[in-house]
């Protein structure tokens, strides 16, 4: 089990410690901290928050950094895709002009810049498997 440690700053000079066991939830917001551009997030959490129901057909998500701008790359199971993908086409993430894709494990097999990938989203590990 992993546990993530957070400090709470609440008054000068108090720092309250308290242990917490890490969600799959929890990591992805953490990771998504340290996505360079702070514009962006908002909207990586609201993707989550946006593909919530899905998530047991989700093996993974990750940022393409090679985009110029915001995109974000789901491998997902074949059930339910394309339910998954018109959800986040009416979603305030996608209003924004914001990208993604959603691939099967073999289109994620043969992508050329996997190397760009953040992974935020991975509760298998399907990218240590896959790469």
């Amino acid at each position: 089990m992993i546990i993530i440690t957070i400090y709470i700053l609440t008054s000068q000079n108090y720092a309250g410690k308290k242990l917490l066991p890490a969600t799959d939830y929890s990591k992805y917001f953490l990771k998504s901290l340290f996505i360079q551009n702070e514009e962006y997030h908002k909207f990586i959490g609201m993707f989550y928050w946006v593909v919530s129901d899905y998530l047991s057909n989700i093996d993974l998500i990750a940022v393409d950094n090679s985009s110029v701008i915001l995109k974000l790359v789901v491998i997902a199971g074949n059930k339910g895709r394309d339910a998954l993908d018109k959800q986040i086409k009416k979603s305030e993430y996608n209003k924004k002009g914001f990208k993604h894709s959603i691939l099967s494990r073999s289109d994620f097999d043969s992508l050329k810049s996997k190397s760009a990938l953040f992974v935020l989203y991975d509760p298998e590990n399907i990218e240590g498997k896959l790469r």
